[in-house]
Order: C-alpha cells, then structure tokens, then sequence
C-alpha cells in the first residue's frame, strides 16, 4: 500500500471494461439490452465478458421476476446466448 505517494498504480483494461460494460448494462434501454449484452460477449476477454453479462442478467431476471415483461425478457436474452453458442463462439472460436 502506498501511504502518502504520487505513485499510482494502473488499473488493468479488462477490469475499466468491466466496470463499463456493468454500467451500460445497467444504464440500457430495454429494446436496446439483447444488442448490448451480444456485443458485450463479443469482447476478447471472454471470461470478463461472459462475468459482466451473469452478473448483468442476474440483477435483471430479480428485477423482473414477477413483471408481465419477464417471459419475453427471458425469450430475448435466450436467444442471444444461443444464437452466441450456436456460431461457435461459446466455444472459444469467436
């Protein structure tokens, strides 16, 4: 720890990324998410990629559990991640 420097040190990009991708996610339009979250997990670091979007899809599936919104929410958010696996990228080939 520094006490009393100017020395700072660098955040890694993976977690500025991060940090951003959870604020648009929670920031986003609702008929703009499916598009978001798609290109969310298009990011190289899959693993911080795939993070961002659980976390992101936990806090909303909580936030809509009992709406009427909540079954096309799930249908749509489906679809993105099986559309994502079904062209190979959920296997590391994106």
């Amino acid at each position: 720890m520094n006490s009393g420097s100017d020395t700072t040190e660098e955040v890694p990009d993976e977690h500025l990324r991060f940090a951003r991708y959870l604020q648009e996610l929670a920031d986003v339009l609702p008929e703009e998410e499916a598009g978001l979250v798609a290109m969310v997990l298009r990011d190289p670091d899959r693993t911080m990629a795939q993070s961002a979007v659980v976390r992101h899809l936990d806090r909303r599936a909580a936030q809509l559990l009992a709406d009427a919104t909540f079954p096309d929410w799930r249908r749509a958010m489906s679809t993105v991640i099986v559309d994502r696996e079904s062209t190979g990228c959920g296997n590391g080939r994106c």
